[in-house]
Formats: C-alpha cells, sequence, structure tokens
C-alpha cells in the first residue's frame, strides 16, 4: 500500500481539480516536495498523508496494520 500513496494522492487531487499549489498552500508542503510525493520518489510521512486528505476531504480512519496486511 505505501508504494502506492502518492499515486492515490495525485489521482485525487486531479479528481478533486486541485492544483498542486493549492495542497502546497494549505499543508505547508513545498511544491517539490509534493511533486516528489506523487511520483513516489519520498515517502509521505503520516502526518502529511493525513494533512493532504484533510484538505482533499478524504477521511483517514485508524487501522491495525497486521490486520490490514492479513485482509489481503
Amino acid at each position: 500500500m505505501e508504494q502506492y500513496i502518492g499515486k492515490i494522492v495525485r489521482l485525487n487531487r486531479k479528481q478533486e481539480k486541485l492544483k498542486q499549489e493549492y495542497i502546497c498552500v494549505k499543508t505547508g508542503i513545498a511544491r517539490s516536495q509534493l511533486s516528489r510525493y506523487e511520483r513516489n520518489k519520498e515517502k509521505i510521512s503520516t502526518d502529511n498523508i493525513k494533512n493532504i486528505f484533510q484538505v482533499m476531504n478524504i477521511e483517514v480512519y485508524p487501522h491495525d496494520e497486521n490486520t490490514f496486511e492479513k485482509d489481503f
């Protein structure tokens, strides 16, 4: 899942018709860093994922990673 999070961010941002600049202003993340996240060139911290998803109105639910992995 972790290797896809940047692609998920990008896909959702584009579906919501949000520009990178908008996400950056709202989260304080540099545009170059957001770009690296979206291209999976840099790992996104949990806090930054939460902040980005909050701007895009995506709810993040806590889960037990061990349980999650067993589901697949």
